[in-house]
């Protein structure tokens, strides 16, 4: 049976729209087809904050964003609001001020009674447009009055038109919200052996390049296609390390024993220096090594001294490619998070070749006491950046900034341009979360969030801005990086220790991992639990998933191989309509409204239009 549209554009067959001044309302019944839309009963605190940042005096900027294919527009001390399937979706939602001039409509055709069909007709007419016939409009009218005394007063038409946009705004949400195909011929899964003989520390997704790079605790690095085909292995890579070239050249006084010979290191993180086309990797043997990307050469190896760097990140201006200027940060097992500031022309030689590997001590890096990135991003040179004096060859080597923020290790580290801040979190339980952020050219207001057993993981949301955090207390909790006096709200629903968190903006989706291999799927704006995926297949050399990765079409779970997950396919095509899942009882047509409603043994009610 098909579907009749009153106004353009319709939901799905079989459902229609009547839109009032913005305001949805549903005209029609479903197409036949059951979801069974199962949500996980999972406890939800909240607490007191909101998203976005708070208002504050000054004049409203409005900021131009672009993510992927959709603009985003967003005020600086308001609500981030933007128009895509993860937004509020205010165009269709019912405001104030529509709802007072659709009461104003009313009262003056009514002057403060009801409305007969002619003269809701006439009233309303002009507002619903030309698109609709008479008999459209004598079927709205019978179903806004509810007592069937053919009249309508406010009572019947407020509630019709409030309950119809609650109606469909949940039913557009649930259309729009995208899960993950839990089918087992449809998950693909890598059963085949990996390059990868220990746990994927780190797997980043390369836009420009369109491929993969991943990287083991033993040191293997793999570039990887965007269908997930191995292109180039690495092995042991930066595994040695020829002192006597680095003594002969008096690079450095003195390496130690354990580091002459040829051995494995455990690799604790790597990022991808995209100005540069470098990678770099953090290490136990207290080095962060940089290689070249296409031929994974050695060229750079900064000795951390007595501590073990542990996470890194890497930011370049992407505004301003030809910059010369970029920033390396570390945090290492001391608590300690550390912005190298790097001229990159003097570094990392890019016009020239290198014959070896050089050798820098960060204890030789001239210090600041701010960090000289954040003065830069406000068009500040090296030397007013920091105040301070230090010599040619020494500005050449770059600026190093230490700041204790943590009284554990420093397992994760990010600099993030829009908020002009520096997050890091610890296993520490009073200093968990740390927010620091420049306000002045030598100040620091640097904000951190205890949490109880401390912080694993943490992801950012640009929309809403939203911090997103996982430890060992098994909570995803929500900060508004601005205030984190309090958390928005805590989602319980994990039954082991939360090891890394990854956010589908497009859809406004938190996918968090636990040790136990669950993967739970969240709604960041109804603090939902909306999926569950779980892996049975047991990991070698340890029974777990390591990481997790949003790619541009599919998730990705890593341990020493991949098993990925496509998102639900929407169906583009009109297909024929089932009627119910189970037997038939009974079936009657509505002659008004030109309606069968159908019911089914199941307890399911279908209205067919």
């Amino acid at each position: 049976m098909n579907s009749q549209s009153v106004m353009l554009p319709p939901i799905n067959t079989g459902q229609s729209i009547v839109t009032i001044n913005g305001i949805g309302l549903q005209n029609g019944g479903n197409n036949g087809s059951t979801t069974n839309a199962g949500v996980a009963k999972n406890k939800v605190k909240f607490y007191n904050g909101g998203y976005g940042r708070p208002d504050g005096p000054g004049k409203t900027e409005i900021n131009t964003m672009k993510t992927g294919s959709v603009d985003l527009q967003s005020k600086s001390n308001k609500l981030n609001v933007h128009k895509d399937t993860a937004s509020y979706r205010t165009e269709r939602e019912i405001t104030l001020h529509s709802f007072r001039e659709l009461m104003n409509i009313f009262q003056d055709a009514s002057d403060g009674g009801g409305l007969s069909m002619d003269e809701f007709k006439k009233a309303f007419g002009i507002v619903l447009g030309m698109g609709l016939t008479d008999e459209q409009m004598m079927i709205l009218f019978m179903k806004i009055d509810a007592n069937t005394d053919n009249s309508i007063d406010w009572d019947e038409f407020s509630t019709f038109m409030l309950l119809r946009a609650e109606g469909q705004n949940s039913m557009r949400e649930d259309e729009e919200t995208a899960l993950f195909n839990t089918d087992p011929l449809s998950r693909r899964k890598f059963n085949f052996p990996t390059p990868h003989k220990d746990m994927i520390e780190k797997i980043l997704w390369l836009p420009n390049l369109k491929r993969y790079i991943t990287c083991s605790r033993e040191g293997t690095v793999c570039y990887w296609s965007d269908k997930l085909k191995v292109q180039r292995t690495f092995r042991n890579v930066g595994a040695e390390i020829n002192a006597n070239l680095l003594l002969k050249k008096g690079k450095i006084k003195d390496i130690p024993q354990s580091t002459r010979a040829s051995q494995f290191r455990w690799v604790h993180d790597m990022v991808y220096l995209e100005n540069v086309s470098k990678i770099a990797t953090a290490s136990d043997d207290h080095q962060i090594t940089i290689y070249d990307f296409t031929t994974m050469k050695t060229e750079i190896r900064l000795d951390t001294e007595d501590s073990i760097p542990l996470c890194l990140d890497f930011w370049y201006d992407v505004e301003n490619p030809d910059s010369n200027e970029s920033m390396l940060l570390y945090g290492t097992d001391s608590g300690f998070v550390n912005v190298y500031y790097i001229v990159n022309k003097f570094l990392f030689n890019v016009s020239g070749k290198k014959e070896h590997c050089t050798y820098i001590s960060m204890e030789s890096i001239p210090r600041a006491h701010i960090s000289p990135v954040i003065g830069s991003i406000f068009g500040n040179s090296l030397a007013d950046a920091n105040n301070i004096e230090i010599s040619e060859s020494a500005k050449n080597m770059g600026v190093l900034s230490r700041r204790k923020a943590h009284q554990d290790w420093c397992v994760k580290v990010q600099f993030f341009p829009e908020l002009h801040s520096i997050v890091s979190c610890s296993p520490d339980p009073m200093n968990s979360l740390v927010v620091a952020t420049q306000s002045g050219k030598k100040k620091w207001n640097q904000i951190s969030a205890p949490v109880r057993k401390g912080v694993n993981t943490f992801a950012y949301c640009r929309f809403p801005v939203t911090i997103v955090t996982g430890g060992t207390d098994r909570e995803i909790r929500l900060w508004n990086p601005y205030r984190l006096k309090h958390p928005m709200a805590a989602l319980k629903g994990h039954n082991s220790p939360i090891i890394d968190i990854t956010i589908n903006e497009q859809s406004g989706q938190i996918i968090s991992l636990s040790v136990d291999k669950a993967i739970k799927v969240w709604d960041i704006r109804k603090h939902q639990c909306l999926q569950t995926l779980f892996d049975g297949t047991l990991q070698k050399p340890e029974n777990i998933i390591s990481k997790l990765l949003f790619g541009p079409t599919d998730l990705i779970a890593a341990s020493t191989n991949f098993t990925t997950y496509s998102l639900k396919e929407r169906n583009k095509t009109v297909e024929i309509p089932r009627s119910h899942e189970h037997p038939l009882r009974c079936a009657l047509y509505n002659s008004n409204f030109k309606q069968v409603v159908s019911g089914c043994e199941g307890s399911v009610v279908n209205v067919w239009v």
